[in-house]
């Protein structure tokens, strides 16, 4: 349910020791907790690229979902706290939601200003042309709830050892990916627990358009109370990203991708949010809409690639 592909001048080669792939804070507040639903995405860069005709924005989310997704972004590294989110968030798919119904919330919580202004911050890495500064103005949000029935380390071995054009093939004219801490392959067997990496993408979304753009990402993994271990990842555009189109017109945009295991251990529980402000001439219900759809047909091609990959085994 993820995206991510390479231009050779952005590629930092062997980058001081870390690995790269090539191919053609909020105030401490509790984790917001999750009681029954009220009613009703690259990581990447956000598909703007479908019919721009009778669009409708995706429902609001429960207000405890709403919560949670911002919580989870702004909190990561720091795995207490995190773990607390990512029960909550367990408990919320298990008991609010309908996977038949429940393809895209509109999220009315949005990163505040002291989360958007740190993100740039790493231990890891400095990238030498940084955005000029972030604005929680003007910012919606979206988000796309899927279920999964793969093992949880198979996801993360997908979107992290693995090239993404090669999983999204369709989606990446072009991408590449640097890794820090430790490079993916070691993430996805926990050999260790973080790592992040600068990645760059030039993607299509069909009639013409594309976008080209670089990433900064971070993942984590999370042992639950029970155990079990969940993933959580956020990625943010370092700079805005050059588009072919002003419907694709992005200025900022957040990325929040976390995988928990359902409590019996059997299925796997994935939310995406995307939180950007839009170009001017990016229509509000459009960019909405078409964001959380793009972020649930990617999980749709993801769980499409490991059952393939699986059943060939």
């Amino acid at each position: 349910m993820t995206l991510e592909p390479v231009f050779p001048s952005w590629v930092l080669g062997d980058a001081g020791g870390q690995r790269s792939e090539v191919r053609g804070q909020s105030g401490r507040l509790a984790a917001p907790a999750f009681g029954r639903r009220s009613w009703v995405t690259t990581g990447g860069f956000i598909a703007l690229a479908a019919s721009v005709v009778g669009c409708r924005p995706p429902p609001p989310a429960p207000e405890d979902l709403d919560s949670v997704a911002a919580f989870l972004f702004s909190e990561h590294g720091d795995e207490e706290r995190l773990s607390d989110g990512l029960v909550n968030l367990q408990t919320w798919f298990e008991v609010g939601f309908d996977p038949e119904q429940d393809r895209g919330f509109q999220l009315s919580v949005v990163l505040d200003q002291a989360t958007v202004d740190g993100i740039d911050a790493s231990a890891a890495w400095a990238h030498p042309e940084l955005k000029e500064t972030r604005e929680a103005e003007g910012m919606l949000g979206a988000a796309a709830g899927t279920v999964g029935e793969q093992a949880m380390d198979d996801y993360v071995s997908a979107l992290t050892a693995m090239p993404q054009d090669e999983v999204f093939p369709d989606t990446f004219a072009e991408w590449g990916r640097t890794w820090r801490l430790c490079d993916g392959e070691e993430f996805a067997e926990r050999t260790c627990l973080s790592a992040e990496a600068d990645e760059q993408q030039d993607s299509r979304f069909g009639l013409g358009f594309n976008s080209q753009g670089e990433s900064y990402n971070q993942y984590q993994w999370v042992q639950l109370p029970d155990g079990q271990w969940a993933m959580n990842h956020r990625n943010w555009q370092i700079y805005p990203p050059e588009v072919s189109s002003n419907l694709l017109e992005v200025f900022d945009q957040y990325y929040l991708n976390t995988f928990v295991p359902s409590s019996d251990g059997t299925q796997v529980f994935r939310l995406q949010a995307t939180w950007a402000v839009f170009g001017d001439g990016v229509p509000e219900d459009l960019g909405l809409n078409l964001t959380a759809n793009s972020m649930f047909d990617s999980s749709v091609e993801l769980e499409e690639w490991l059952e393939e990959r699986n059943s060939s085994e």
